[in-house]
């Protein structure tokens, strides 16, 4: 039985669309479906993903003994796409994201922050800023394959994976990060 390939719409700060859109981001991390484990992560130990059944990962408990299996809701060959704050002309302010027609004009917040301060740089003034949560995804434009997909603590980050994060520093990373279980998500980096 073949399985299908599905799109995800995940979230992303202004500062990592940046990253995304300079080529320097190729990886993420996430913790979606990781909650029971991460409710006390020092307890588990390095989880292993089954080779019967890819995607799902054992997590062996140090206190109990205990083993906790998780699947993870991404796999290699479905698409990310960056969702992210978004406006589009003052005339749709009143339309709700869906009832937007497809050649609606989008602007994205990332590209038109540093304006906002110096309205003379606007040719078109974009309407109200939306929220990263509501963009439908055919107006997403950053998309990505999902390449390779592993699980491991924030704190295992590598100096190389620190980078495909699209920080400049391990410590920066760890200051904005907590010492959470994740799933990281290679995806291939944007061409600039």
């Amino acid at each position: 039985m073949e399985s299908k390939m599905k799109e995800h719409g995940l979230l992303f700060c202004p500062e990592m669309i940046r990253a995304f859109l300079a080529g320097r981001k190729s990886m993420t991390r996430r913790t979606g479906g990781l909650e029971k484990i991460n409710q006390n992560p020092d307890d588990w130990v390095q989880p292993l993903e089954l080779d019967c059944a890819p995607g799902v990962w054992t997590f062996l408990s140090k206190s109990s003994g205990n083993i906790a299996t998780v699947k993870c809701r991404f796999v290699v060959g479905d698409s990310v796409y960056a969702k992210e704050p978004w406006a589009t002309i003052p005339e749709y302010d009143h339309l709700k994201p869906s009832e937007l027609p497809d050649d609606a004009p989008i602007y994205f917040e990332v590209d038109t922050n540093t304006f906002k301060d110096d309205p003379r740089h606007y040719t078109i003034f974009p309407g109200r800023t939306r929220s990263a949560m509501f963009m439908p995804k055919r107006f997403a434009r950053i998309w990505r394959p999902i390449t390779a997909v592993g699980c491991e603590r924030v704190l295992s980050i590598s100096p190389e994976d620190v980078k495909r994060e699209g920080f400049e520093s391990r410590l920066g990373f760890l200051l904005a990060i907590d010492r959470s279980w994740v799933f990281k998500l290679s995806i291939p980096k944007v061409k600039p």
